[in-house]
């Protein structure tokens, strides 16, 4: 099981009321764990134990569900907290109840133990509802009433609509404050709620680990960064470019299959979720492709029209800023002049500023008609700024470039090592650069567009080896591939040459192969001998190395030989993203190719520094701060303003303003990619168990206290262990008897220690009561002139099924 790690910790337990577990019929931990903590809140068992939710059941509320949910919990809280107890207990009867009225907990699927949690008490709400007929109200009108008049009027119309003891418990309220940004129109709403679904502050950057394959004999380099999870492969190229000064246009980034081949270059624009962001595998070229740098000049395309969209926007802000206060500067010397004032008695600073407004409108509507934007010169600026730290960040890192390129022996010699930076190295990039200042760097800068302008030629290198099989369809032999791809990058304008090609390729794989000496072909020898005594041959093949890549799949040929049979120097036509095979025999391979060699790799600090800022825990202050933070309602999600009387871009922000007993909280972990994927977030949340003060969270009148009734206490944490695919639920929760905390997973109970086990990566919803929560008078409910309710009436077929899932059970 999931969780058996924390079973260790379980103390025995004492026969105390309350403290049983549930069996598991079948994927229900979902149900178990969340009835566990509903059980476990502080005054709530009362309520079913005295049998005052008999008075109370509602069988009429079509919104409920004919008081059979209510009384199937009330049955199960009197067996949990009875005196003659199982040792666990079945909860097939409440089970059928809740999927009859819930077909989605039908069955025995895994599901969301939250899902179940907000059905339980919108539905318990619905069946113990003391209002039989509940009234119709249009809304609020917020004309010329204070925030707070508004926020109680909202909530009496709630409280006319719901009263139970489920509300009384578990209903709170929120607010919410939205401002038209064109014409500044604000309104406040409020609405109740029984959850807190708090959103975790990490979704706006993702990790990205990325494999780079530096260019010649150096040791490839892991680091790390975070940038946006929408932006694309252009955007995860200049991060890289600013963290190790690397000329983006000498980076690539392909998708590589199975960590053997590369399939495909990707091209600038790309998403970068079409990435495997634990697994990012990126080449030192010596420059782009022809269709790379179309693709280029598209994706930066894309970031200018971007760029000067957000600035439109902002001078269209800002403008409207400008008119919002010139316009109330103008009313405030209109009601002067209606009281009488002179104009010589007129603040004259007040006229100055009416002047200087008009004079800026003007100015900001002359730019934008001439299609002058107002950000131009902070733009430069920006340009000139992050030239600056990109010259920076290079002088910062050549330590790392320096790492990498000393002879093969020094490299395999310390694989796997961070690259450090010594005084001698610090000390001589210090005068490079004072060096660089002097000479002047507009002459590298005009060398590198030089270059950048530059188009080469991509080829794929993978390795291979061609074994026999005794069953074949086309050919006698299977490609195998093993190693790791390189790229080779070839000037478009020059002649290539086998000779050159052995050379690149020499450079790329000298580090883990140990030959005596440079190959046949690099002495000079003619072809022929050259070829016959190298430990691989080079053949043109496709991507995966399965066939020729230049040949019909009809003529079953491996691969087409790489030159021709004259010389070394013949002109050799290649193809951008044509893929060239080192097939080695086995036996070449087994005694000069190096796995291990091939496999060593450099650590850039960067690993360490965002695993550790990764690992850091996050207070949940920090999480409520996110939760009202302002937000920008735009596009499909736009406002509907009743003073523009058209869906316009609004600023929104929530906020608590009613606190109820019993909060529930939920850890917003799970969330869906742009691509589809679902993922778990394990970040470490530091919440407290004891006094967690929500004052400093609420807004309005009751923010003024000081006294306990803004502190709160942990009685319940339920836990998520597992990720999307699959997962267990269990909950640690303190027993309102004799306030000591229990473990319940499942059908198994224990005792333990809230300081150890409670604030873990797999808290998923947290409860938490008022610590001066003294309970609700059950004593003044009523008892109906019918007297206590009786079961409520159910169809034939449910009595069917719950029949036959007693049997199932019991078999």
């Amino acid at each position: 099981d999931i969780s058996d790690k924390n079973n260790s910790k379980l103390k025995p337990v004492v026969d105390t009321p309350g403290v049983v577990g549930f069996t598991n019929l079948g994927n229900t931990c979902f149900m178990n764990a969340g009835l566990q903590a509903l059980s476990n809140t502080p005054h709530f068992a009362e309520y079913f134990l005295g049998d005052y939710y008999r008075r109370e059941l509602n069988v009429k509320n079509k919104m409920g569900c004919k008081g059979q949910l209510g009384w199937e919990f009330g049955k199960l809280m009197n067996s949990m907290w009875g005196n003659d107890k199982p040792g666990s207990l079945h909860p097939i009867l409440f089970k059928n109840t809740l999927s009859q009225w819930n077909p989605m907990f039908s069955g025995f699927e895994q599901h969301d133990s939250h899902e179940f949690l907000e059905f339980m008490l919108d539905k318990l709400n619905e069946d113990l509802n003391r209002v039989y007929d509940k009234p119709y109200f249009e809304g609020v009108e917020s004309h010329g009433k204070t925030e707070q008049q508004i926020a109680d009027e909202y909530w009496l119309q709630h409280c006319l609509r719901n009263d139970s003891v489920i509300s009384s418990l578990f209903q709170g309220q929120f607010g919410a404050r939205i401002k038209c940004v064109v014409c500044g129109n604000k309104i406040v709403k409020f609405e109740p709620f029984s959850f807190i679904s708090l959103p975790l502050p990490l979704n706006k950057k993702e990790r990205f680990t990325i494999h780079l394959h530096r260019e010649g004999n150096n040791l490839p380099l892991l680091l790390a960064i975070r940038i946006p999870s929408n932006s694309r492969i252009g955007d995860l190229k200049l991060a890289v470019e600013k963290l190790l000064g690397i000329a983006s246009y000498k980076l690539v980034v392909g998708d590589v299959i199975r960590g053997r081949y590369i399939s495909e270059f990707l091209a600038d624009s790309r998403s970068s979720l079409v990435l495997p962001s634990d697994n990012v595998h990126m080449f030192e070229v010596s420059g782009q492709s022809k269709q790379l740098r179309t693709e280029k000049e598209i994706y930066l395309k894309r970031i200018q029209e971007e760029c000067d969209e957000k600035a439109r926007s902002k001078n269209v802000s800002l403008l409207e800023k400008k008119r919002q206060k010139l316009d109330n500067l103008q009313l405030e010397l209109q009601k002067k002049r209606k009281k009488g004032v002179k104009e010589d008695d007129i603040d004259p600073q007040l006229l100055i500023s009416i002047a200087e407004l008009e004079q800026s409108i003007d100015r900001q509507k002359k730019k934008q008609d001439n299609g002058v934007p107002v950000e131009e010169t902070r733009d430069r600026d920006r340009d000139r700024d992050r030239d600056r730290d990109r010259d920076r960040d290079r002088d910062r890192d050549r330590d790392i470039s320096s790492t990498n390129s000393p002879s093969t022996e020094s490299l395999s010699s310390q694989p796997n090592k961070k690259p450090g930076k010594g005084k001698e190295t610090e000390k001589g990039d210090k005068k490079g650069k004072k060096k660089e200042e002097k000479t002047g760097g507009n002459r590298d800068s005009k060398k590198d567009k030089d270059e950048e302008k530059k188009e080469y030629k991509l080829i794929m290198g993978i390795h291979r080896i061609l074994k026999e099989v005794d069953i074949y369809l086309l050919s006698p032999k299977s490609a195998v591939l093993f190693g790791k791809p390189f790229v080779l990058s070839f000037d478009a304008k020059e002649k290539i040459t086998p000779a050159q090609i052995h050379s690149q390729i020499w450079g790329n794989i000298r580090r883990y192969v140990s030959l005596p000496g440079l190959p046949p072909m690099l002495q000079g020898h003619p072809w022929e001998k050259a070829r016959s005594n190298l430990p691989y041959t080079l053949q043109f093949t496709t991507k995966n190395g399965k066939g020729c890549g230049t040949c019909h799949w009809n003529k079953m040929c491996e691969g087409c030989l790489v030159g021709g049979p004259e010389n070394d120097k013949d002109e050799i036509i290649l193809k951008d993203g044509q893929t060239i095979a080192l097939t080695w025999d086995e036996k070449s391979y087994a005694d000069i190719y190096s796995q291990q060699k091939a496999k060593d790799f450099v650590t850039h600090p960067s690993v360490a520094r965002i695993k550790e800022k990764e690992q850091a825990p996050l207070s949940i202050k920090t999480c409520f701060k996110d939760f009202t933070a302002v937000e920008q309602l735009e596009g499909d999600n736009s406002w509907y303003c009743n003073q523009c009387k058209e869906h316009q871009t609004a600023k929104i922000r929530h906020f608590l303003h009613r606190l109820p007993p019993c909060i529930i909280i939920q850890l917003k972990r799970f969330k869906v990619t742009k691509t589809g994927k679902p993922v778990k977030i394990t970040k470490l949340i530091d919440f407290p168990i004891d006094g967690l003060d929500f004052g400093q969270f609420l807004e309005g009148k009751t923010k003024e206290k000081k006294d306990d009734s803004q502190l709160y206490d942990l009685y319940a944490c339920l836990n998520h262990f597992g990720g999307m695919g699959g997962g267990h639920y269990t909950t640690y929760s303190r027993n309102p008897k004799d306030g000591q905390w229990y473990s319940f997973d499942d059908s198994r109970v224990g005792q333990v220690d809230p300081q150890q086990v409670v604030v873990s990566p797999a808290a998923y919803i947290l409860f938490y009561v008022r610590r001066d929560f003294n309970g609700l008078d059950y004593s003044s409910i009523p008892i109906p002139e019918a007297g206590l309710a009786k079961p409520p009436p159910k169809s034939f077929w449910t009595l069917c099924r719950q029949f036959l899932g007693v049997a199932q059970n019991g078999r």
